[in-house]
Formats: C-alpha cells, structure tokens, sequence
C-alpha cells in the first residue's frame, strides 16, 4: 500500500488485521461482505519502537522486530508491516523491504506492507501474487479519503502535504528544482492514473445506480404484469362460471323439451298416423275435384301459356305462368317460383258463384308440434322429416315453429337453410343458436 503521508496507508494496515482477529474470534465484521481464511498467527511491525536505553535507532528496531517474526512463523500467518525499509538509506532500505516480502511470500504467510519506495512499488507491479494499492487525499481539503484502490500504487505528494502543514513557498519551490526531473514525471503520471481511476470509480457507481434503478423497475413492471394476469385470470373464471352456469340452464331446458317432444310423439304417434293418412287422402280429393270441376265462366279450357295466370291444385293457389317446359311450368305462387306437372294447373278463371268446398270430412283435427329435432339424422333423413313436417305445421295453421338441428360441423344446418329457401309455405327463417326459427305463411 503506497500514497501520501496522512493518506491513511497505517489505519488502512490496522484495519486489516482487527478485521482478521475479530473473524479469528468468531466476531461478525462490520462489512457488507467478507471472506477471510483461517490464520495460525497474526504478527505485526506496526510504529517507531526506537529506545535510547536500548540503543535501538527506528531503523535497527525495525529490523529486530523483522527477524522474532522470521523465527516465530508458523503458516498459515498474516504479516502486517508498516513503513517497510524506513530509517536508512532508501536504496538499502528498498532493497531490503523487497528482500523481506519476498521471503515471508515464499514461507506460505500473506503480507500486507506499506511504503514510499519507488522500488518497492515496480517489485509489486512485476511479481505474480503481489499487486499495488494506493490511498489518496481530496484535492481540495488535502485530508485523507480512507478508500483503498487496488491496483494502482500511489504517490507520496510530500511537497503537497508540506505546504498544506504551512511550509514557507520559496522553501517548497526549492525542493522542487531540486527533485529528479524523471521523479516528477513518475508523480505527474501517479497523479493522472489516480483521476481517471476517480472519473472511473465514478462512472461504475452512475452505471450501479442506474442498473440498480432498471433492476428496480423491472421488478415493478414485472410485479404490474403479474397482477394484471391474476386479475384477467380473475375475470375469465368468473365468465367462465357465468357462461357454464347459462350453457347448463340452456342445455336443461333443450333437454326438457326434447324430453317432452318425445313423450308427446310417443302418445301420439297413432293419432300422428291417422292425420298423415287423412291429410294425403284430403290432397288427394282435392286434387281430384280440382282436375273434375275446375272453375268456369263458360268458356272452354285451353292450354297455359307463359303469363297466364293458372290454379294450383296442390298449393291450392292461383299464380302465373313464368315459364313452360314439355310437361312441366314453372309457375310464380306469390312471389315463390315452383316448378310443377302440367296435370296439377289449369287456367285461372273466376268462378260464377260462391265456391264450394269439397265433399271431405275430417275426423281428427291436424295438431303439429311447434320443434322438430334433426339432430343424429343424414341430411336426406332430416330434410325429408322437415317437409313433412312443414306439411303438418301449414295444416295446423302454426305461424312460428323451430328446427332443431344444432351447431356441429354445421353441414346440417346449411342444408335446412337451403330446403326453407326454396319451400313455398316459408316467409321467412333465421338461425338462432343451435336452432332455426321457421316463420310460416298463413
């Protein structure tokens, strides 16, 4: 450890070694973090122990206090030595500060020394396991910062602290002509080294702080998205559950009125039967007394043309005649184009008196359910039921029914659009869920 005087090179020694004794102790250190080994021995040359009586020189005490050191190391030892080559010559006393680091290295101790020797910090950049450190002064105040840089020696800036203690200027500007020229660019090169590491230092708290405070967003951000996903996790459950609840409640009514269709058809199947029977027999006798007595004004009956209007016998509906094809007219029944055997129209003539109904009775009333329900049928199955059904539906005189022929791949439900498109007794149809609501003309 290298730097000015007052800089803080022996607090920073003592330091150290409290620091290990009170690990040694099983003491926590006042740090955010530290790791330190398992020392044997913690020896030390720390102080002037010059003595008149003893005849001891600082220099001669320092060296006796070097050789107990020698004589009683035991590895795994921390060596602690301050002012290292102090109180002689400092050509000798480098030389032989380098000599004594070297040789406690060598014996398995860790040594942390401090100097001024220009010497003793070239030793330390040029030796693997040895490296630089410095302390500083402010600029400024000239007191003591007591932050260790590792890496870098320090200059001694004895000009600098004389003059701050109050040394007279002509005396200091002296001692500078008086310094080797190459010592100052070595102390102007220390200097420059020492604030750009400053400028350094400072830019690596900046980028901390800043990382720390992007770190801390992050964090917020990730807390925010977080609680956003619980909250839509929150929503969605709670319309997963309404949907759920009102898909039951829908699909308990269907069920319900399935359930109710089929036993209502199972009851009245025979009556079902018979009103087919009936209701093919009326058309049939309609149809008869239709080709039988046609309405007449006396004039004799010819053959339709495209644009005469003629009389349906089936659909019992008098239309016009759009177009003729060998034995087939298509004829328009009320805005419906239907294509029909020429044996079921005659040409339209209004009748001389009132009309009279044909010679049929019925003895059961035409009843038809208000749904149909294709769904598990082939389309062909289904749309054959749905024409009879409508059949039923037209003679019942129902104005509204609905097919049921639910979602699925949705072939069915394209077929019964098409069927209602084109059938005649349809106004109007519209897709309503997995039904059709078929409105009936009356």
């Amino acid at each position: 450890i290298s730097g000015p005087n007052t800089g803080g090179k022996t607090v920073a020694l003592k330091t150290i070694g409290l620091l290990a004794l009170m690990a040694q102790s099983g003491l926590p250190l006042p740090a955010a973090g530290a790791e330190l080994p398992i020392y044997f021995q913690v020896l030390s040359d720390i102080g002037d122990r010059q003595s008149i009586s003893a005849s001891l020189s600082t220099f001669s005490s320092h060296v006796l206090q070097v050789r107990e050191m020698i004589e009683r190391l035991t590895p795994p030892a921390l060596i602690l030595l301050d002012e290292l080559g102090t109180g002689t010559d400092p050509f000798y006393g480098a030389a032989l500060g380098i000599a004594i680091i070297d040789h406690f290295k060598r014996s398995g101790a860790m040594v942390v020394a401090t100097t001024h020797h220009q010497a003793v910090k070239q030793f330390a950049s040029d030796t693997p396991g040895v490296v630089n450190a410095s302390v500083e002064l402010d600029a400024t105040t000239m007191k003591p910062t007591y932050q260790l840089r590792m890496g870098l020696a320090g200059g001694s800036s004895a000009l600098e602290v004389a003059e701050q203690l109050g040394l007279p200027g002509p005396l200091l500007e002296q001692a500078r002509k008086l310094l080797d020229s190459r010592q100052l660019q070595v102390e102007k090169y220390l200097g420059r080294l020492r604030r750009e590491l400053q400028q350094l230092d400072q830019a690596r708290r900046s980028f901390e702080a800043q990382q720390e405070s992007l770190e801390q967003r992050e964090l917020e951000l990730r807390e925010e998205m977080e609680k956003r996903d619980r909250q839509r996790q929150k929503e969605n459950a709670k319309a997963l559950q309404a949907w759920s609840a009102e898909f039951s409640r829908e699909a308990s009514q269907r069920i319900k009125s399935i359930t109710e269709g089929i036993e209502r058809q199972r009851l009245r199947r025979r009556a079902e039967q018979q009103r087919q029977s009936l209701q093919e027999a009326f058309r049939r006798k309609m149809k008869s007394q239709t080709r039988e007595t046609p309405p007449q004004t006396g004039a004799s009956p010819t053959s339709p043309r495209p644009g005469d209007w003629v009389y349906h016998s089936f659909f019992r509906k008098k239309g016009r005649v759009v177009s003729l094809d060998q034995d087939r007219a298509l004829v328009d029944l009320e805005g419906k184009r239907v294509e029909s055997p020429l044996d079921q129209i005659t040409l339209w003539q209004e009748p001389a008196g009132p009309a009279s109904l044909p010679n049929v009775k019925l003895d059961v009333v035409v009843e038809a359910e208000r749904q149909l329900n294709l769904i598990g049928l082939r389309v062909d199955e289904a749309l054959s039921r749905l024409d009879k059904y409508l059949d039923r539906a037209f003679v019942a005189q129902l104005q509204e029914v609905e097919i049921i022929h639910g979602h699925g791949t949705g072939r069915l439900r394209q077929a019964v659009s098409e069927f209602l498109s084109e059938h005649v007794q349809v106004a109007k149809h519209r897709v309503q869920g997995g039904a059709t609501v078929v409105t009936l003309r009356v």
